[in-house]
């Protein structure tokens, strides 16, 4: 089953997000992915899409590569315009956490 994303401004030496919050300034956000088991593969997607109302574009796409038995994932990213964003992260066809934050 697919987990969630949490964005925060940064995460401390255990990974646990410090500043958790859905909305933020236009700023760097730092996403933390937890996965519901070991990736297995070495390579995960992140895929983020702009929504607009009912439309969504991609914002930004980024192979993360990864270690096999890793469960997660902390990642920055600069989220320069304001808007509302969907970041999903797949591995293969399968999106393994998704989340929603706001830039505002």
């Amino acid at each position: 089953p697919a987990k969630s994303v949490t964005f925060c401004t940064s995460v401390d030496k255990n990974l646990a997000g410090v500043g958790i919050n859905t909305t933020f300034p236009v700023s760097k956000v730092t996403l933390k992915m937890q996965a519901a088991s070991v990736f297995k593969v070495s390579t995960i997607k992140m895929t983020i899409y702009k929504i607009d109302g009912t439309n969504e574009s991609i914002y930004n796409t980024v192979d993360i590569t990864v270690g096999p038995t890793w469960d997660n994932i902390v990642y920055p990213v600069d989220f320069n315009e304001a808007g509302k964003y969907r970041v999903d992260f797949t591995n293969g066809a399968d999106v393994i956490a998704s989340g929603i934050v706001t830039i505002q």
